[in-house]
């Protein structure tokens, strides 16, 4: 099994990429955040420069990844990409972010599937270096999929990596793994799977819909629990110590990289690595005030020193991922943030039915005291924090429930 690390712009770069294999082993492969390609005749510069610099990825299997729709851009990376000893490049046909959809690239160049295809053609033809591409299965509906999967089948790509969910999702709803599945079926080249992996039974559930499958890319489970892909090959948590341990090392790297503003992008971190702790709200709320390095150390320190680790370390905190593993007999149950936006469910004989009606609007309206502790990040959209919302009766006092009471338009999301 091939386990890789996604592509997440701002967080996985070569800092995390190396510091995350010293302390954890490396992964099998890296992809990096998406770059944008360098003018014809120029060569990559800046940040850019530094995420495809040979010797900060030595001895890592790194893919550099590409997001443009200007296919002789994208012919002339691959060439300087290829020269610095690169052996694949990765097209991003999935970033869902609304201005890089806007200006048709990532998951708007789905929009235009004619332009789409033109492009693949230059630069099958044309590029020094095998091109796989990671996508997502459509724009705003999943019947799109279809003549996207056809026209990926009529190219020589190197691998397709398949999100099954659709730009508009974002980063919510539950993936499509019939999708993935049906791309297993026909695709005449190696296809890998991303979405959702956040613990051991999210795996255990995907292998055993679909054991074909061999090459699994991680990304917010990770983050949250950076033991993972050790856990997926059947090794150990990671103990407080190694937790430590690593982000002692990060926040030394990341410290040296670019300054003091290592405290923010270490909070964006922790918005992830929040999920390792028994409370993840306790932690968010004694790191997310820390805005100089001293206050900050304090901050780690107090975590480190109080709060346990979870029984089981998964991103959004929660019990049961999008295969729903482990799920009790009875009783309703909030599914993760990423897969349900909050909707209650509640077992039956033939599976997971919604509680007055699949939109946590309805339960809201049906039991207007249900509120929700909610830890949800938004990871596409760089230093914004958690909100965190409080267990209040409607219309009590404080922030959050007078917001409420005045906008009863916008009900909270609904825990069991």
């Amino acid at each position: 099994m091939i386990f890789s690390l996604a592509p997440m712009e701002g967080i996985t770069g070569s800092v995390f990429r190396r510091v995350h294999a010293e302390c954890f082993g490396a992964l099998d492969r890296y992809y990096t955040p998406f770059l944008a390609p360098p003018q014809v005749g120029s060569s990559f510069g800046g940040k850019a420069y530094k995420e495809v610099d040979p010797e900060r990825n030595q001895g890592l299997d790194v893919v550099p990844q590409l997001l443009t729709n200007d296919a002789d851009k994208f012919v002339w990376a691959t060439q300087v990409l290829a020269d610095m000893g690169y052996a694949e490049v990765n097209l991003n046909l999935g970033c869902p972010s609304g201005t890089v959809v806007a200006k048709g690239r990532g998951a708007g160049f789905l929009r235009n599937l004619g332009e789409l295809e033109g492009f693949l053609q230059e630069v099958c033809d044309r590029s020094r270096l095998p091109i796989s591409v990671k996508t997502r299965v459509g724009v705003l509906e999943d019947a799109e999929y279809e003549k996207i999967l056809e026209l990926y089948c009529r190219f020589p790509l190197q691998e397709l990596i398949v999100h099954p969910r659709v730009q508009k999702d974002r980063y919510q709803g539950v993936p499509r793994l019939e999708l993935y599945g049906e791309t297993l079926r026909r695709a005449p080249f190696p296809v890998a799977y991303n979405g959702d992996i956040f613990g051991t039974d999210d795996m255990a559930a995907l292998l055993e819909a679909y054991p074909e499958t061999r090459h699994v890319m991680l990304g917010r489970g990770i983050l949250s629990n950076p033991a993972l892909a050790r856990m997926l090959n059947g090794g150990q948590a990671a103990t407080a110590a190694e937790l430590k341990h690593f982000h002692d090392k990060l926040f030394c790297a990341y410290e040296e990289e670019i300054g003091g503003n290592a405290v923010f992008r270490m909070k964006e971190w922790w918005s992830y690595a929040k999920y390792s702790f028994a409370d993840p709200q306790v932690v968010h709320r004694a790191v997310r005030k820390a805005r100089k390095v001293g206050e900050y150390e304090e901050a780690v320190e107090r975590v480190f020193q109080t709060q346990g680790l979870s029984a089981e370390p998964r991103f959004g905190g929660v019990l049961g991922g999008c295969f729903l593993p482990g799920i009790p007999a009875t009783g309703p149950v909030r599914l993760p943030l990423s897969a349900r936006a909050g909707i209650l469910v509640t077992p039956t004989s033939s599976g997971l039915e919604p509680l007055h009606g699949h939109h946590p609007h309805a339960r809201a309206r049906a039991e207007p005291q249900a509120y929700c502790r909610s830890g949800g990040h938004r990871p596409y959209r760089r230093g914004q924090h958690d909100s965190l919302h409080r267990a209040l009766p409607q219309g009590s006092h404080g922030r959050y429930g007078r917001r409420r009471a005045s906008h009863p338009g916008r009900p909270p999301y609904l825990s069991a």
